[in-house]
Parts: C-alpha cells; structure tokens; sequence
C-alpha cells in the first residue's frame, strides 16, 4: 500500500510543478527509495520492503524501479470472474 501512496503523492507533485512553454515539468526525476517505501508502508526494514515489492511484481500488481513505480490498471486474468459477478 505504500508504494501506491507514495505514486499518488508524486503524481500529485508533478501536476503541480512549474512547466515550461513546451509543457514538460521540471526539476529532478523520482527516486523511490527503500527507505521510503518501508516508512510509508509501516514495515521494519529496507529489506522487508525490498522482499514485498517483489511479491507484488511477482503477482502482477506493480513493477519497481528505482525511478519508477509502474502500477498494473488493468484486471488480472485471475480476477475477471469476480469483477464480472460483482458488476
């Protein structure tokens, strides 16, 4: 969860950045921490963070870098039975 929070929060910021004429923000690219991540998500180490990013890249929900954070919007196929009974 708060790796997505922190997405949130740096999207949010990048809306609000000072743009250009060409309409491309600036200032200095994101880096997602470690640190940050296990702060945000209330869990004890770099290295318990570092271990949930890859179970949920594992499952398909999200892919780390260091200067990214790529959330899947799509459904996953697993899901789709379920997001059918509930529409």
């Amino acid at each position: 969860i708060g790796a997505f929070e922190i997405v949130a929060i740096r999207e949010a910021a990048e809306r609000v950045r000072t743009r250009d004429r060409s309409g491309k923000g600036r200032g200095p690219t994101p880096h997602f921490q470690l640190a940050e991540i296990a702060k945000f998500s209330q869990l004890s180490s770099e290295a318990q963070a570092k271990r949930s990013l890859k179970k949920l890249e594992a499952a398909g929900l999200l892919k780390y870098e260091a200067s990214k954070i790529t959330i899947n919007k799509r459904a996953l196929s697993f899901a789709e039975d379920f997001i059918t009974l509930l529409s």
